[in-house]
């Protein structure tokens, strides 16, 4: 009896460490220190003899393993509660904005034709440094003499940093490439491409919003840092996206919704009123849940494996063969495409963007996250959303009822005899349902114009498009307020 209600605390607090998000605090050493603390107050034993047949105890139910690391932001935000919110939103907004429609069975189905006007972009940094070929998995084994210098793999060390902006239409076409160069020009009239990085950049075969397929251009810009701020996300918008939908208008049919995260240009007002003139809905995820929701985050994980083993050829066969290491932000499109370097004549065979932007992979990662075609798929498939009680009416939350219960009647018998039970004493995090205001009412735009952030604004409308009418009666009103 007494075992068995240990088991029990145990077991559940386990459980309940991990729902709420510390299952990185259950560790060997800490486990053991928690016995001790339960069990020495009535007789002294072997605490990890007890761990251990407690782990065999509950072996069904408990596993081992390592945890990734993850930024605490992320594990904050990435709740089912969140998620399922933006879901809500996002289902009601493709039947207003007429990308979707309910079929006789009554679920929301967006068309073919409305799934090539989905679009979701996301921005990467790239980086052409040998010494940083992680791959993942085990480094290869190396045979040498102990008695002789062994002084390692010799490789190319930069610093210089590209940013790669890209992404897919929810048909499974790949977005065309944006390169954002850094460069020290104090002015564009002094601003130098090298003509010679156009030998790597390949033509994107798309449809998008014309009536065949076509070849599309890889585009480039740079600026002082290298990277995406509103001034260039604008211009990157106005350049490189509207063009693949030249058909795009503000009336049901026309629109395309362009997905994005919570960068930098985003909530710029002028940017947003500028795209909803030109029939581009602004559709921001829930903040800090890339990992999940976003469907060219889930691609560039492919796409930068691919990329190191690019980069890895190239390093060694110049190390090899005696030519300068030193690679110029140039010829990053020979990492990302593959070709022929122009010094050691090596052949890149494999391109890295087609390993993580084929069509096969874009419909997989669309249909990972459940976005379009609206599944929904990643509230139920995947281990990083958070559950908390109350978040739902389904079988997990029955589950963590029981979790609860057990862990409350186990300790509170462990307390009762003699043992101090509250050492394995844990609650479930309850959900905290943020009060989410009426569309269109005076309160709602009074959040919205308190939001300085993607946070405070998804916490004011549980999330939604940034080209809301909400957002533009908030204009309107700043205007009259200036006048």
């Amino acid at each position: 009896m007494v075992y068995d209600n240990l088991c029990n605390a145990f077991e559940s607090y386990i459980q309940i460490k991990q729902l709420n998000g510390l299952g990185t605090e259950i560790t060997n050493n800490k486990l053991i220190e928690l016995l001790k603390k339960c069990t020495r107050s009535v007789i002294i034993l072997d605490c990890k003899h007890l761990l251990n047949r407690l782990l065999k105890s509950t072996a069904l139910e408990l596993t081992s393993g390592r945890s990734n690391n993850v930024e605490e932001r992320r594990v904050r935000w990435t709740t089912y509660f969140n998620i399922k919110s933006w879901f809500d939103n996002w289902e009601r907004d493709l039947l207003e904005l007429g990308f979707a429609e309910v079929d006789s069975e009554g679920k929301t189905v967006i068309p073919m034709e409305q799934l090539e006007k989905i679009i979701n972009i996301d921005e990467t940094c790239l980086i052409l440094d040998g010494s940083k070929c992680n791959r993942g998995g085990r480094p290869e084994i190396t045979f040498y003499t102990p008695n002789l210098p062994n002084l390692g793999r010799a490789t190319i060390k930069t610093s210089a940093a590209t940013t790669m902006i890209t992404g897919s239409t929810a048909a499974g076409e790949p977005i065309p490439p944006h390169f954002q160069f850094s460069t020290t020009a104090q002015s564009e009239d002094t601003q130098r491409v090298n003509i010679r990085m156009s030998t790597f950049f390949p033509k994107i075969i798309g449809k998008f919003g014309t009536d065949c397929e076509k070849e599309w251009p890889v585009t480039v810009a740079m600026n002082l840092k290298g990277g995406m701020d509103e001034r260039e996300f604008r211009s990157y918008f106005l350049n490189s996206i509207v063009p693949l939908f030249p058909d795009a208008q503000d009336v049901p049919g026309k629109r395309v919704i362009m997905k994005v995260n919570s960068g930098p240009g985003r909530m710029e007002i002028g940017f947003l009123a500028e795209a909803r003139t030109l029939g581009f809905i602004i559709y921001p995820g829930v903040p800090n849940t890339t990992a999940v929701t976003q469907e060219t985050d889930q691609s560039y994980g492919p796409f930068k494996t691919q990329f190191q083993k690019n980069l890895k050829i190239l390093s060694d066969s110049r190390l090899i063969g005696y030519y300068t290491t030193s690679l110029p932000p140039w010829m990053v499109g020979l990492v990302v495409f593959g070709g022929t370097d122009l010094v050691s004549g090596v052949v890149v065979p494999c391109s890295a963007f087609e390993m993580g932007f084929s069509k096969e992979q874009n419909c997989a990662v669309w249909e990972k996250c459940g976005a379009a075609p609206l599944t929904r798929a990643c509230l139920q498939s995947n281990s990083q959303v958070r559950r908390e009680l109350g978040d739902d009416d389904d079988a997990t939350n029955t589950a963590m009822l029981h979790i609860q219960e057990s862990n409350n009647v186990s300790t509170h018998f462990l307390s009762r005899i003699g043992y101090n039970g509250k050492v394995f004493k844990n609650t479930i995090k309850k959900v905290n349902r943020k009060s989410v205001t009426v569309r269109h009412s005076m309160e709602r735009i009074a959040k919205i114009q308190k939001a300085t952030t993607h946070g405070n604004l998804f916490h004011a409308t549980g999330g939604g498009h940034l080209t809301d009418d909400d957002i533009f009666w908030l204009l309107k009103r700043r205007l009259l307020k200036h006048k």
